[in-house]
Parts: structure tokens; C-alpha cells; sequence
């Protein structure tokens, strides 16, 4: 039996290597968040004013940068199977503002004029935005408040 004058097995198998081809392509890339790679050190701590969520596994809380008067934090969720990263921002001028969310990534965030995205390492970095840590992007935005949008 033929299909388009191919041999059937030929065709099958064809058929076979292109569906692997298409379902691996979207896993060729590993997505890596380097600072859940390397050891806690003192400083990837919350500051004492600022209490993490119960959810938060606080072993894997890290300091992404300090950049503009804020500290950005991610750390991972506790929650079985949940992929979310939990991004926390510090002002350092008024250490009792801070905003937090828990998402999958990537995560964006604002907290008064600073727009903030949680991104895997090697992700583009958008028109507007600088990347301040392999997984970190910050633009200073219009507007004010606290906001979230998640992935």
C-alpha cells in the first residue's frame, strides 16, 4: 500500500519522526533561574518587617538585585506541584512599602511607578525594560499603586 507514492511504513514513519520533531521542540530549551542554583547566603533574607507568605519554602528565598532604592526577592512555593516563583519588592526609602505575588513565570508586577517582570534566564528583554539580573526586568512606569499580572 502506497500514500502519495510513498510506501506506507516510509510514510508512517515519516509521519512519526515529524510529531516527535514537533512535540521536543518546545522542550529544547530548559528554563533556568540561576539564583535557585546557587547556596542561600545572608543577604537573600527578607528584611524583619517583611513576613513571606506560609507558602514560601524561605529556604529558597534569594535576593535578585538591589537596583533604584528597591531589593526584589524571589523564593519558590511550597505548594505540591505548583511551578509558582514568589516575587517580593522592598522599598528601601520607606521599608514598610513592599508588594508581593506568587505565580507561574514569568511575573509581572508594579508597585508605585515600578513595573517589575520575573523571567526565566535567556528570555528577551522588551522595548523599555532593563534587565537588572538574569531574571529580572524593571521599567520605571507610569502611573502608581500595586498591581499584578501574571503569565
Amino acid at each position: 500500500m502506497t500514500f502519495a507514492g510513498i510506501p506506507q511504513r516510509a510514510a508512517v514513519a515519516a509521519g512519526i519522526c515529524v510529531l516527535l520533531a514537533l512535540t521536543t521542540a518546545g522542550c529544547a530549551r530548559e528554563p533556568s533561574i540561576p539564583p535557585f542554583e546557587r547556596a542561600q547566603v545572608p543577604s537573600d533574607t527578607l528584611p524583619a518587617n517583611f513576613g513571606a507568605d506560609s507558602s514560601v519554602d524561605l529556604d529558597t528565598m534569594r535576593l535578585l538585585a538591589e537596583y533604584e532604592g528597591h531589593l526584589y526577592y524571589i523564593a519558590q512555593d511550597t505548594i505540591p506541584g505548583s511551578p509558582a516563583v514568589c516575587v517580593y519588592i522592598v522599598d528601601t526609602s520607606t521599608p514598610d512599602s513592599t508588594a508581593s505575588t506568587c505565580s507561574p513565570l514569568p511575573v509581572w508586577m508594579g508597585m508605585g511607578d515600578v513595573e517589575v517582570r520575573v523571567v526565566f534566564a535567556g528570555d528577551p528583554t522588551p522595548a523599555g525594560m532593563v534587565r537588572v539580573a538574569p531574571n529580572l526586568l524593571v521599567n520605571a512606569s507610569p502611573g502608581g499603586g500595586t498591581w499584578v499580572e501574571s503569565g
